[in-house]
């Protein structure tokens, strides 16, 4: 079970430091009270070969980083390997820098009166090529999910063109857009 933060502001940021790469907000609830805040910590991986990055593509062609939360216990070197590993099929040789990460607020399942805050730290990753058999929970089986090699352009425009997007590829779309202006200026 992924570990859910309730927590004030102040823990939260003390314990996740890192650049700061954008916020979503979906959620209209304003000056939520942090008792009502439902945290989740999450950790995604990029994955470079040459001028292609590891995505996550869905059976409705849009794109996601692989990653996931974090589980109680586990360290975010853990959860960053075990997560790129279930959704590629890929082992995790090297985690070589930490990029950023973004916040996501959105209404909670759980209440009306809960909004929901996710952060995805974002790392530089490298794999071993050799690919092993996927182990997807069930409703990324549902949604097709499966890797895929693209360019940045490509998985920019597999995502602009989804019709029905999931919450993610918000999310993604943003970190992609990031990634695409750095590498045009030499930032990568």
């Amino acid at each position: 079970m992924e570990e859910t933060f309730r927590q004030t502001r102040e823990e939260y940021q003390s314990r996740f430091e890192g650049k700061w790469l954008g916020e979503i907000r979906s959620s209209i609830k304003r000056d939520v009270q942090e008792s009502r805040i439902i945290r989740r910590h999450a950790v995604r991986g990029i994955v470079r070969r040459n001028d292609k990055i590891l995505l996550i593509q869905s059976s409705l062609k849009d794109v996601k980083f692989p990653g996931g939360g974090i589980e109680a216990g586990e360290s975010i070197e853990e959860a960053l390997k075990r997560e790129i590993k279930e959704e590629s099929g890929y082992t995790v040789d090297k985690i070589a820098r930490h990029r950023g990460y973004i916040e996501e607020w959105t209404d909670a399942f759980e209440s009306d009166e809960h909004v929901f805050a996710m952060r995805s730290d974002f790392y530089d990753v490298m794999i071993i090529e050799k690919q092993d058999a996927l182990k997807l929970d069930d409703y990324e089986a549902e949604l097709g999910f499966h890797p895929v090699w693209l360019t940045i352009d490509e998985a920019l425009q597999a995502n602009m063109g989804c019709l029905s997007p999931k919450r993610w590829t918000k999310r993604d779309t943003k970190i992609l857009g990031i990634m695409k202006h750095e590498w045009e200026n030499g930032d990568a």
